[in-house]
C-alpha cells in the first residue's frame, strides 16, 4: 500500500501565485522519501496538502487509500504528523509537556493515556528533562525536538517534516537524523522536504525533485546523480559525487567514501 498518492495536483495561492502545477507523486508505506527543490519550488505547499491544511483546487490527495477531504480531516491528521520548518509556528503552550499533550487531548483520550503518550514522546526525542520548561526558553534544536514530540504523541503512521535541519548545527543535524532512523525502524513512513541534496542522497530510498511547482523527476535516490536534472532544479550535485567525479565510484555517504579510499589508497591511510 502507498502511504500517500497525489494525482494531478494544482494549487494557486489567493494572490494568484501558482504553487503546484499538475504534480503526481506517491510514496510506498514504510519508505523514506526526500522531497527536494529550491526555495519556492512548491515543497511546503505539497506537504500541507498531505494532512489537509491546504485543500486541492484541482486533482486529489489520498493517504493510506483514503482521499483527503473535509469529512475525514480528524482521521487524516491523526495518521499524518506534520512538523513545520519553524517550530515557533507549532509551539504555543506554557510548557513543553502541555504542548505535547495538546494533540492527544484533542483525540478525546483519557488522562492516563494522554500522560503515557506525553512521557513516551518526550523520552523518545530525549527531552524529558525539559517537560516543564516554557517552549520559548528552548534552543532551536530543543524546540524542533519538542515539535516532533508533539507530533509523535499522536502516534502517526506518516511523519512529514518540512526542512527539519534548517538552522541546526552539525551536532543537531546528526541527532535529528538518528531520531528519524528510530522512527523509521518503528515502521513509520517518513517524508522530508529539503534543499540539502547531500542529506537526501545519503538518507532517502526515494526522492522527488520539484522545480517551479512541477515534478521534475521521482524515483530512487540514484536520480540525484543526474547532473542535468539537479542543475535544472537549481540544486547542486551531491558533494561526494563531485569529489569522486570520473572515478566510477558513487559513494552515498562519508562511510562509503572512506571505505573506498581505504581499499584503494592503503599506502596513504595506514
Amino acid at each position: 500500500m502507498n502511504a500517500f498518492e497525489v494525482a494531478d495536483l494544482y494549487y494557486t495561492y489567493p494572490d494568484g501565485t501558482p504553487a503546484l502545477q499538475g504534480v503526481s507523486l506517491e510514496a510506498p508505506a514504510g519508505s523514506r522519501t526526500a522531497l527536494l527543490g529550491a526555495n519556492g519550488s512548491g515543497k511546503s505547499t505539497l506537504l500541507l496538502h498531505l494532512n489537509g491544511l491546504l485543500s486541492a483546487r484541482r486533482g486529489s490527495v489520498r493517504v493510506f487509500g483514503r482521499e483527503v477531504g473535509p469529512d475525514n480531516l480528524r482521521e487524516i491528521r491523526r495518521r499524518v504528523g506534520l512538523v513545520f520548518q519553524n517550530p515557533d509556528d507549532q509551539l504555543f503552550s506554557t510548557s513543553v509537556a502541555e504542548d505535547v499533550a495538546f494533540g492527544p487531548r484533542n483525540l478525546g483520550l483519557n488522562p492516563g493515556e494522554v500522560r503515557r503518550r506525553v512521557m513516551w514522546a518526550l523520552d523518545t526525542v530525549g527531552i524529558t528533562a525539559l517537560a516543564r520548561r516554557p517552549p520559548h526558553h528552548l534552543s532551536l534544536g530543543q524546540k524542533k525536538r519538542a515539535a516532533i514530540a508533539g507530533v509523535l504523541a499522536m502516534e502517526p503512521d506518516l511523519l512529514v517534516l518540512d526542512e527539519p535541519t534548517a538552522g541546526l548545527d552539525p551536532s543537531g543535524v546528526r541527532q535529528l537524523m538518528e531520531l528519524l532512523a528510530v522512527f523509521h525502524a518503528q515502521g513509520r513512513t517518513i517524508v522530508l522536504a529539503t534543499h540539502d541534496v547531500d542529506l537526501a542522497y545519503a538518507w532517502a530510498d526515494r526522492v522527488a525533485v520539484l522545480a517551479d511547482g512541477r515534478l521534475a523527476a521521482a524515483g530512487p535516490a540514484a536520480l540525484l546523480e543526474d547532473e542535468d536534472l539537479i542543475l535544472s532544479a537549481d540544486l547542486e550535485l551531491p558533494v561526494l559525487l563531485r569529489v569522486f567525479r570520473n572515478t566510477g565510484v558513487k559513494p552515498r555517504d562519508p562511510v562509503e567514501a572512506n571505505a573506498w579510499i581505504r581499499r584503494h589508497c592503503r599506502t596513504y591511510v595506514d
